[in-house]
C-alpha cells in the first residue's frame, strides 16, 4: 500500500510540476541521472563521428541535387524509371522531365550532369555534340565489321539463282543437272 501511495503521489507531482512549467510558474529541473567522466578519447571520437555524418550529408545532397536526378532518370530504363524520387525537382522540373521523348532522354544520358543542369535550367534538352560523337565513334569502333557485298557478289549469286531455276524447270535442256551443258543466259547490250 505504500508503495502505491508513493507512485500516486510521485505521478501528482510530477503532473503539477508540468503544468506549472507550462505556464511558465517553475523552471523545469535538470535530469537526476549522473553521468560517467568523459575522456579526451571520447570527445575526439564523438566529433569525429560527427564530422563523417556532415561529409555523408554532403554527399547525399550532392547525389541528390536536381541535375543528379535528372541524369539517374534519364540513365534508367524506362520500365525502373518510374521508382525513381523526384522530390528534389520543383513540379515544373517534374512536368518537364516527364514530358521528354526516349531520344531526348537518351541524349541526356549519354550526357554529362553539367549538361544535365543546362538542360534543366532552359527547360529544353543542350547537350555535349561533341561528346556525343565521341561516344557514338567509341560504339562504332567496339562494333563487328560490317560485310561489304560488291556488284559481282551479286552478279554472281543472280547468275547463279537463274542456272538453278532453269535447271530446276528444265532439265532436258541442260542435261538434267548431270554434267551436261549449263546454260548461261546473257544480255544483249
Amino acid at each position: 500500500m505504500r508503495k502505491f501511495l508513493k507512485l500516486l503521489l510521485q505521478a501528482l507531482g510530477e503532473t503539477l510540476e508540468g503544468i506549472l512549467v507550462f505556464f511558465g510558474f517553475m523552471k523545469r529541473r535538470p535530469p537526476q541521472d549522473h553521468h560517467d567522466d568523459l575522456s579526451k578519447a571520447d570527445v575526439a571520437a564523438a566529433e569525429a563521428e560527427a564530422r563523417s555524418d556532415a561529409a555523408a550529408a554532403d554527399l547525399l545532397s550532392v547525389l541528390r541535387a536536381p541535375e543528379s536526378v535528372v541524369h539517374e532518370y534519364a540513365i534508367s530504363p524506362s520500365d525502373t524509371r518510374a521508382a525513381i524520387d523526384l522530390s528534389p525537382l520543383s513540379p515544373e522540373e517534374q512536368d518537364w522531365l516527364l514530358g521528354l521523348s526516349d531520344g531526348d532522354l537518351a541524349m541526356l544520358g549519354a550526357s554529362s550532369v553539367e549538361a544535365c543542369r543546362k538542360s534543366l535550367d532552359a527547360r529544353k534538352v543542350t547537350v555535349n555534340i561533341r561528346r556525343l560523337r565521341e561516344r557514338q565513334e567509341a560504339d562504332m569502333k567496339n562494333r563487328a565489321p560490317l560485310l561489304r557485298i560488291t556488284y559481282q557478289d551479286r552478279d554472281e549469286d543472280k547468275w547463279r539463282h537463274i542456272s538453278d531455276v532453269i535447271r530446276e524447270r528444265y532439265p532436258h535442256l541442260v542435261g538434267g543437272g548431270g554434267g551436261g551443258p549449263v546454260l548461261k543466259p546473257r544480255c544483249r547490250a
